[in-house]
């Protein structure tokens, strides 16, 4: 079911970066083509930097409720800096075996 909602979701985002890009009214084909193809490049950029985004939260909060700590001994509940999170082992192997499942 996920898989039908990624191609829906898919095909919605071309529809509409073909309206919009038809909308505009452009005088040659090729400028349309142009404005479509950066409409859906701007589109697919922001859908892969939410999913990034998401895949970090959800694996901070996974590591987080386990419990985890960073090479120091830390508890990742305790760690304030984005980057140090990021630079735990567990953080990045979850978010690794995540993407790549993506």
């Amino acid at each position: 079911i996920f898989s039908v909602i990624v191609c829906v979701g898919n095909l919605l985002m071309a529809e509409i970066c073909g309206r919009v890009a038809d909308a505009i009214s452009f005088e040659f084909k090729d400028t349309r083509e142009n404005c479509y193809m950066v409409l859906y490049l701007t589109a697919i950029a922001l859908n892969v930097g939410l999913d990034l985004w998401t895949t970090y939260f959800m694996a901070t909060q996974i590591m987080v409720g386990m419990d985890f700590r960073t090479e120091d001994g830390i508890l990742l509940a305790d760690v304030d800096s984005f980057v140090q999170k990021f630079e735990s082992y567990a953080l990045q192997r979850s978010m690794g075996q995540q993407l790549l499942e993506y």
